[in-house]
């Protein structure tokens, strides 16, 4: 999903005759900080399911698809900074980004990235406020 949306949002900047030069090379490295943004929710989400016990041996999301905090694959220190890493690699290059281009990034980031933290980080957890 977050490679067709930033397609989209390249063809429509396209279309707008927004995208020349730089920008190719600046949507490639969008589309790699986007995916590791992603990547970090996904993470981050299955440890603190995890740590809340949420994602346990008896739970029904074992069912659907492996859990390796459940399974004792991975262990939840290695999970947690594994999402954080994920968070800075990804901001990383939203950082060159808004060098680069524009600070309108800069908000839209740090918006992007305290929202990702925020779905089952503590003391947010809006995921499960279930608002």
């Amino acid at each position: 999903m977050t490679l067709a949306v930033s397609l989209v949002g390249i063809g429509y900047a396209h279309y707008l005759g927004l995208y020349y030069g730089a920008r190719i090379i600046y949507s490639l490295i969008a589309i790699a900080g986007a995916l590791l943004l992603h990547a970090s929710v996904n993470v981050l989400n299955d440890y603190y399911d995890f740590m809340q016990g949420i994602d346990s041996p008896n739970s029904p999301t074992v069912i659907y698809r492996r859990q390796p905090l459940v399974m004792g694959s991975v262990s939840p220190s290695f999970a947690r900074n594994l999402g954080l890493s994920l968070i800075i690699a990804g901001a990383s290059l939203g950082t060159y980004l808004t060098i680069a281009e524009s600070y309108l990034i800069l908000i839209f980031g740090l918006l992007g990235v305290f929202l990702l933290y925020a779905y089952t980080g503590s003391p947010f957890t809006l995921k499960y406020r279930a608002w």
